[in-house]
């Protein structure tokens, strides 16, 4: 026989116990399946947003000025002056903004700490707009929106003088300066008036409350009771990471509203705390700008002349 003949014999031979042992051989099992990419769910509140650079979701709400929140209400804020808020911010930005033209900020985040890698995957922007204050939280349901996201809230923030915030000097601001720098939007917030409501709250409770968070505040001294679909600030940046790996809209239903609330008593502790120290600065002398005046007060007139006003 050739010895051609003979490889190519050979070769058939090897071929067929090759399919002998592949037809006996078990079912090979499939690798690990990786995690599926979120749904872009319907059940979130409000409805998508498309721009250019992609979507993302919106919830808005509107509150009329009369609206109560706590013992103030949201038109209450007109009846203070821009160089209160100034002088309680220590910023002189503030004394020539008209308050309707402040933006309240707040924002939630992948991680406390911040960083480069600290994503904001919710923004709370409280704007007067007429008659009504609005309520606009502008919501990343992937991280591919973040763009689209970011550009929105800058064009929406164009017309404000500056911002009221909780802690937003250190940790708001910075992060979203910082997350704008990454798409290439340097400086796009611009420098604005800047009222951080931490350090005058601290100012006025660190002595009298177990500590000075906006919800122990907003608990303590304005007896504002949230719903149980609240949700503790520490565990969000973990709520989100879930929802990016199930697509699950529920416990994002409960962050969108912690956000909401914490922009809404933002605008009642502003009131107040100009109320409070628009009195000290009327009052004291200037040796005594440190001194910590009644907290009390401020409410109690407010609240006696709707009373005399509104015997309802």
């Amino acid at each position: 026989m050739p010895a051609s003949d003979l490889r190519a014999r050979l070769q058939r031979l090897r071929v067929q116990k090759i399919k002998r042992e592949l037809r006996s051989a078990p079912p090979v099992s499939p690798p690990p399946s990786r995690p599926r990419p979120p749904a872009i769910s319907s059940d979130l509140p409000g409805r998508e947003i498309k721009t250019r650079l992609g979507a993302f979701q919106l919830v808005e709400n509107f509150y009329a000025l009369d609206h109560q929140h706590g013992p103030l209400h949201f038109g209450d804020l007109f009846a203070h002056h821009s160089t209160t808020a100034a002088r309680l911010a220590r910023d002189e930005a503030l004394a020539g903004c008209d308050l309707r033209s402040l933006a309240f900020l707040d924002t939630e985040t992948t991680g406390l700490a911040g960083g480069a890698g600290t994503l904001v995957f919710l923004v709370g922007l409280g704007l007067f707009e007429g008659d009504q204050f609005v309520l606009r939280q502008y919501f990343m349901r992937d991280p591919g929106e973040e763009e689209a996201l970011l550009n929105t809230l800058v064009a929406d923030l164009a017309g404000c003088a500056g911002w009221v915030t909780f802690n937003g000097r250190a940790f708001d601001l910075p992060l979203l300066e910082t997350r704008l720098t990454m798409i290439g939007q340097r400086g796009a917030l611009g420098r604005r008036a800047h009222l951080d409501l931490l350090h005058p709250a601290r100012r006025l409770y660190q002595r009298r409350l177990p500590s000075c968070k906006l919800g122990e505040i907003e608990h303590s001294i304005f007896h504002i009771i949230r719903e149980q679909d609240d949700v503790p600030g520490e565990l969000i940046p973990q709520m989100y990471l879930d929802y990016l790996r199930t697509g699950d809209p529920g416990d994002m239903r409960r962050v969108i509203y912690h956000n909401a609330m914490d922009v809404l008593s933002m605008v009642t502790l502003a009131t107040h705390l100009l109320a409070v120290f628009s009195t000290q600065f009327s009052e004291r002398n200037p040796k005594s700008q440190d001194s910590i005046p009644n907290p009390q007060s401020p409410i109690s007139n407010l609240q006696s002349t709707r009373e005399a006003s509104n015997p309802r």
